[in-house]
């Protein structure tokens, strides 16, 4: 039983599942990850804050160090961490932090014992005490375990699908069985045999052989999503048929007062429906950048291997994937200059924006 949490409301600034927090003296970069299980954070920022070691795991050949929970600060809200353990890796990429430029994986059993709203469309996470914070926007049904997993049931084609409610993503997904169904009743969904655009979501090379699927209409609560893109899992990887990710819960307010078992939704954006229409590239994490995964049609001129060294005068080394993922957007028509390091030669592409979901 964790007791009431006694801190302030604050709040910091947030941006594609990322939120800006205090760590110690530090401030920091911490992906909110509604669908995590367990409060990790890259070992650089471990030996940084002098967390204690208490021992050392091994996750199928890499190392992984059990550390006391870091204090977190959202303004001057402390979260509660109290009873839980961190795990410090040295490879964050697996985790997604490297993709978002990220120090902190903040998951579900953190986030449960506050009241949190997550509000894309004014850039903002707020968190409170349980219950503390006002409730907007209407109710969707849900089911949230004791971890904090937050599970909503959404009609698709007619149907129910149980998914998971996953701020850190940038993309629904949909696992292998769900994603074939839709598929073999309607073969004239558009889709995509590469993971670009919103799919593009941890910057991994196996990203370039993920495929998607673009779905008309979604039914989430009382609203109803017009052309969701979809990004495959396979089976085993969810416990569930899928996840709802950042593509519909960037539009929303998400109001998640988990001791109420509460999740509400109010409408901040309109409805997109042109999230892939971008330059035709698949991108994976590197140790100086941003490397070419793949090429979509249209982008002879770029190979995989290539990095990404800038778009339009922006240098992009720095940036988390979905800020050049940005860049890279636009109208069917623009074209965007591209400069890209392959080998020791610098090359420069005018590449087109197309439509490639």
């Amino acid at each position: 039983m964790v007791a009431a949490v006694a801190e302030p409301t604050g709040s910091a600034p947030y941006r594609h599942g990322a939120a800006v927090l205090d760590a110690g003296a530090h401030s920091v970069v911490a992906l909110v990850d509604t669908a995590g299980t367990a409060l990790c954070l890259s070992y650089a920022l471990a030996e940084e804050l002098e967390l204690v070691v208490h021992e050392w795991l091994d996750d199928q050949g890499t190392p992984v160090a059990v550390v006391d929970p870091p204090e977190l600060r959202v303004g001057e809200a402390v979260l509660d961490t109290e009873g839980l353990v961190a795990y410090a890796f040295d490879d964050t990429r697996p985790l997604g932090l490297a993709a978002r430029r990220a120090d902190v994986l903040l998951p579900a059993p953190v986030l449960r014992r506050h009241h949190v709203v997550l509000d894309a469309p004014a850039g903002t996470i707020t968190i409170g005490p349980p219950g503390s914070l006002e409730r907007r926007g209407l109710a969707v049904p849900v089911q949230v375990d004791d971890h904090g997993l937050v599970l909503v049931t959404i009609e698709v084609d007619g149907e129910p699908v149980d998914v998971v409610l996953d701020s850190a993503l940038t993309c629904c997904l949909a696992v292998d069985r769900v994603l074939r169904d839709w598929q073999r009743r309607h073969p004239d969904w558009p889709a995509s045999a590469s993971a670009v655009g919103p799919g593009n979501v941890v910057g991994s090379p196996v990203e370039a052989r993920i495929p998607m699927l673009r779905v008309p209409e979604v039914g989430v609560g009382s609203f109803t999503i017009p052309q969701v893109a979809f990004a495959w899992r396979g089976d085993n990887e969810l416990d569930a048929g899928g996840a709802l990710g950042g593509n519909v819960l960037d539009l929303f307010r998400v109001d998640l007062d988990y001791s109420a078992r509460s999740v509400r939704l109010e409408q901040g954006r309109p409805f997109a429906e042109n999230d892939a229409e971008l330059v035709g590239v698949v991108l994976a994490v590197a140790d100086d950048g941003w490397e070419v995964a793949a090429t979509v049609s249209g982008l002879d001129e770029v190979h995989p291997g290539d990095l990404l060294v800038a778009v339009d005068d922006v240098d992009v080394g720095d940036l988390a994937l979905p800020g050049v993922l940005d860049l890279l957007r636009g109208t069917p028509g623009d074209r965007h200059h591209l400069v890209l390091r392959r080998d020791d030669e610098s090359v420069e592409v005018d590449a087109p924006v197309l439509r490639l979901l």
